[in-house]
């Protein structure tokens, strides 16, 4: 089982915020999903929350999927060297079940709260890809 990772990182205060963004398995056939998982690489709490952009790849730019997909609001903290729980990444349409995804490359933006609690805390993205084949 592959996997697929992306990192950020930045400073904030002086202190430096970083997280990676797993996708695994980094390939499934179509009808399966991957699952995303956030580590704190840095120093301090970050705030996450269900939920991402879900974009994929055609001929000239990356479209996005999931545009009118909406998530809950609660917000997770997630201490330094800690993992978040697995997220699967699905896309639900005015169906109970999950659209099967076309076969294709994928890209999953996660954005996350440098300083979660505050009021409008700064925000930082991270991103990685996976590819969905045919059965």
């Amino acid at each position: 089982m592959r996997v697929s990772t992306g990192r950020a990182r930045t400073s904030l205060g002086g202190r430096l915020k970083a997280v990676q963004l797993r996708i695994e398995p980094a390939q499934v056939v179509q009808g399966q999903a991957p699952k995303t998982v956030l580590v704190n690489e840095g120093e301090g709490q970050l705030g996450y929350g269900f939920g991402f952009k879900l974009e994929r790849r055609d001929e000239e730019r990356w479209r996005w999927v999931n545009r009118h997909q909406a998530f809950a609001l609660p917000l997770f903290y997630l201490a330094p060297d800690r993992r978040s729980d697995p997220e699967p990444i699905e896309v639900y349409v005015d169906e109970p079940e999950p659209v099967a995804l076309r076969p294709g490359l994928y890209r999953v933006t996660k954005s996350v709260d440098l300083a979660p609690g505050k009021p409008r805390p700064p925000r930082m993205d991270v991103r990685a890809t996976f590819r969905v084949t045919h059965r």
